[in-house]
């Protein structure tokens, strides 16, 4: 049940294992791409949906309206019709469900039996997780049919009687439930486990109270360790209650502000679209509304993804509609906040949304998300986020409580006091003028002379909290995709704890200003969590160890924390995930604990550990030189054609932004080939972006030019061949010193014994030199290709002069395929030139591996003739002692 307790497996275990698929809600396709978006001929709502009244009876679900609870989902759940006592049950499937009815799947002798009966009884469970968490349960209700009408139900059943259709045809028919899931749930659940839920809240805050309350008795015997308990407690409980307290901001469908929503993505092609279209899609004033798109030099087919999308908008929702979408594609990877700063300065609204490229937001979102700003102050507000690939496994199931508590509960008890510590990425909304006051200082965040990468949601929320409010609003609710797998969860934690450690004491700095409660809660939980380890080791490892004395007390008071959440997520969420509550608590004292004191002597890192950013690549690049030897290496005839020359470099150019009407021909980027004292690092310099409006001029010279240049560069790649290093180690065969010792025999002098040993390099070298000339031939190729005076196989600057005459105007959608047929292309140039110089980096690392053989030779070499030296300065001296023997006198043997 619990996967994390399987046990430890090999870094070889992992490679082999296939990739967890993601369990996620599926809801049925509407005949609209975009069926919230209010507009001219339509109103954004759906005429099934039930009351608004209705919905309000139920707030734990957090729908926002009878159109938002009223949404249909794929399923496929075994379902028993049972018609009356004495003529049985039959057996069906649903398809389709949402909280007012089904759509049923039965034979012939159902379908007649529910025409004939008009009322059957429906019996089926709701399986977790394809529905919104609250609503899984086993249902036991009165239908009926509500379609098709009687009269097609009864014309086919007689067309099968007559034999026109065949005797196992399959009835679909559209089912309404007697009382809708909501009012059932509300009935036969809600109430018993609402008592139960309430009932265990109150014995467990009663029972750490009455813990408490023996650490104040006994303070006087270990002050400091009964401080920390009564702190930590003081705070956990706090901010539960603070969290009860707490209520959103009511939504006014006439306070609508320009937003515009920032969506920065990189290496995200499986989610974007969804991203995107439920962007688009809300209910909200389509005139105050816009979405930027901005593409970090994705590597996957990101932007190829996004294009798609926008196309598709185009097609069924029209260009008027696909105006308000834009997309940035960025010529090199600069990271995550470069790519929301370059967003908020294409803005044209007042408030900016930043939104995951891995999180979707519910249809309702952004009218929620607003409403605190009719505050003046309010400089940032932060909404819910919640799991949407909760059932995956248990790690998922974990993260999902943990990610309710951390919202619905710390986040709406910060919010009680408009002083929100952290504006959390998936959903966060700002001030457009604050996000730009503050811009640079965003971009060039440094700690400890390091850059900051990361945490770039909690450095932009200290910066707006200094001056200003911050808030939350439970209401506006996202969906995001946690990590599925312990490794990467486990580097996610760790960049987190980092991050929080980093911006907690700059907050520190300030908070003492806010709200008493505020601050008094702010420092709490800064010490708490930091002073954790400690106080861990000291109750499990210290005071058992040296006092004989079991920690029963603590760890009562640790369960008692772990049921507290558990407990709040059955009471607040009426969801079956509930006791992963208790084993998060656990896992966050075995695992996730101990990653803060590295936090403490590493916070200053900038590498993010899930994905390839720049800091990632120049920490990966670092610990591949360390991994080299440090003693000098002469330098083989491959190293020395690279050390000699470099290609120069091209001036970097901003990136462009994109509407839907337009292309972007290519963000070429030039490798450039620049080898340092260990090898040989590859770096991408930005090519101009161009903009194509027109048609452009593919004359028969410029596609034979580029034809030309493609079959250069493939030539040159196919001229380096990965080199097996099996190969090269056998030209060079390992000489023993035994070996090379028996083969040389004493002789007359040392100048003949110096020219043996030359000699038999000799014979051994022309097989390494030969590798070693082809690499250098490969090298030079290379630098042909990009040298300045041999144009790249793909100039953009010459295609922009080529289109230099031609201005703004309609595409056609030859031009764009064509457009995208040049963009392909360059990605393609990309990924070979990557190939070539991972090649030519493999050769290097071979050259070396053969200089280093060739040294040991050498060296075995010099033995041989210091051993040949040291065998005739012997045989000299035996030559000698026998001229000085008298006859008759006994010689010892040596």
């Amino acid at each position: 049940m619990f996967d994390f307790l399987s046990g430890k497996k090999t870094k070889n275990e992992y490679e082999k294992e296939e990739p967890v698929h993601d369990i996620l809600m599926h809801q049925s396709p509407d005949r609209r791409l975009l069926p919230h978006m209010p507009g001219k001929h339509r109103s954004g709502k759906s005429r099934r949906a039930i009351s608004d009244e209705e919905v309000k009876k139920y707030p734990y679900l957090k729908f926002f309206n009878g159109e938002d609870a009223n949404v249909r989902y794929d399923v496929r759940y075994p379902v028993k019709i049972s018609v009356s006592n004495k003529v049985g049950s039959y057996s069906g499937y649903a398809s389709d469900i949402s909280i007012t009815g089904m759509k049923l799947h039965v034979s012939k002798d159902a379908a007649e039996a529910i025409a004939q009966k008009k009322v059957v009884t429906l019996s089926f469970e709701i399986e977790p997780g394809t529905v919104p968490e609250g609503l899984e349960m086993k249902v036991k209700t009165a239908a009926h049919a509500a379609w098709p009408n009687e009269e097609v139900v009864q014309q086919k059943l007689a067309d099968v009687r007559s034999g026109k259709l065949s005797s196992d045809t399959e009835f679909i028919l559209g089912m309404q439930f007697e009382h809708n899931l909501l009012e059932y749930s509300n009935r036969h659940h809600a109430r018993s486990e609402l008592m139960m839920a309430s009932f265990l809240l109150f014995v467990i805050c009663l029972g750490v109270v009455l813990m408490r309350t023996e650490s104040v008795i006994y303070f006087k015997f270990n002050k400091y360790l009964y401080l920390y308990s009564i702190i930590a407690s003081t705070f956990l409980l706090t901010k539960y209650a603070f969290g009860f307290f707490y209520k959103p901001v009511p939504a006014d469908e006439s306070y609508t502000p320009g937003v515009t929503i920032i969506v920065p993505c990189f290496n995200e092609e499986t989610w974007i679209r969804q991203t995107i279209l439920n962007a688009m899609d809300q209910y909200y004033p389509q005139d105050k509304l816009e979405v930027i798109v901005v593409d970090d030099c994705s590597t996957d087919n990101s932007a190829k993804v996004i294009r798609e999308t926008i196309q598709d908008i185009i097609d069924q929702e029209g260009s008027e509609v696909a105006s308000r979408i834009s997309y940035i594609l960025q010529p090199v990877n600069k990271g995550k906040r470069e790519a929301l700063a370059l967003g908020a300065k294409h803005a044209q609204h007042e408030l900016l949304v930043f939104v995951d490229s891995d999180s979707f937001l519910n249809p309702y979102a952004i009218i929620n998300l607003v409403q605190p700003f009719k505050d003046e102050q309010v400089g940032g507000v932060s909404g819910r986020t919640d799991v949407a690939n909760t059932y995956t496994n248990s790690l998922t199931k974990m993260q999902s409580v943990r990610y309710y508590i951390a919202f619905r509960v710390m986040k709406a008890a910060e919010g009680l006091f408009d002083a929100v510590s952290c504006l959390s990425g998936p959903l966060s909304c700002y001030r457009k003028d604050l996000v730009l006051k503050y811009s640079d200082d965003w971009l060039n965040q440094k700690f400890l002379g390091q850059r900051a990468t990361f945490g770039d949601d909690r450095a932009m929320t200290n910066m707006i909290l200094r001056h200003n409010r911050t808030d939350y609003q439970d209401t506006a609710i996202c969906y995001t995709i946690v990590p599925n797998d312990y490794d990467v969860f486990l580097k996610q934690q760790m960049r987190w704890k980092r991050s929080w450690l980093r911006e907690s004491l700059i907050a520190g700095s300030f908070m003492w200003k806010k709200e008493p409660f505020a601050a008094i809660s702010f420092y709490m939980g800064l010490l708490v969590p930091i002073i954790a380890p400690v106080i861990v080791c000291y109750n499990l490892l210290y005071i058992p160890i040296t006092h004989r004395v079991f920690p029963t007390a603590f760890i009562i008071g640790m369960l008692l924390m772990a049921l507290l959440m558990s407990a709040c997520q059955a009471l607040l969420r009426r969801s079956t995930t509930w006791l992963y509550g208790i084993w998060f608590c656990l896992y966050y004292e075995m695992v996730l604990l101990w990653q803060m004191p590295i936090a403490w002597f590493t916070f200053w890192k900038s590498t993010w550990g899930t994905r390839m950013t720049p800091a990632d690549l120049e920490e990966q690049e670092r610990k591949q030189k360390a991994k080299l030897s440090d003693e000098p290496i002469v330098a083989g005839p491959a190293e020395q054609v690279v050390l000699n020359e470099v290609v120069q470099e091209t001036a970097e150019k901003p990136a462009v932004a994109v509407k839907p009407e337009e292309a972007v021909t290519a963000m070429a980027a030039t490798a450039v080939v620049t080898a340092g004292g260990a090898g040989i690092n590859t770096t991408a310099k930005e090519e101009p972006a161009s903009v194509i409006t027109g048609k452009p001029d593919y004359s028969a010279a410029s596609k034979a030019e580029v034809s030309a240049k493609q079959e250069v560069k493939e030539e040159a790649v196919s001229e380096i061949k990965p080199v097996a290093e099996e190969e090269v180690v056998s030209k060079i065969e390992p000489v023993s010193e035994e070996e090379t010792v028996s083969e040389i025999k004493p002789v007359a002098d040392k100048a003949a014994a110096e020219e043996t040993a030359v000699t038999q390099v000799a014979e051994k070298k022309p097989a390494a030199d030969n590798i070693a000339d082809q690499t250098a031939n490969a090298a030079k190729r290379v630098r042909e290709i990009f040298s300045p005076d041999a144009a790249p196989y793909l100039d953009t600057r010459h295609l922009s002069q080529t289109l230099g005459e031609v201005h703004r105007m309609p595409l056609s959608e030859e031009i764009r395929h064509e457009q995208d047929a040049l963009i392909e292309l360059i990605r393609e140039n990309q990924r070979q030139v990557a190939e070539l110089h991972r090649l030519m980096e493999q050769r290097i690392e071979l050259e070396k591996m053969r200089i280093s053989a060739y040294e040991s030779t050498l060296a075995a070499e010099r033995n041989n003739r210091n051993a040949a030296e040291q065998r005739n300065a012997l045989h000299d001296q035996r030559e000698k002692s026998s001229q000085n023997i008298v006859p008759g006198q006994e010689v010892d043997e040596p």
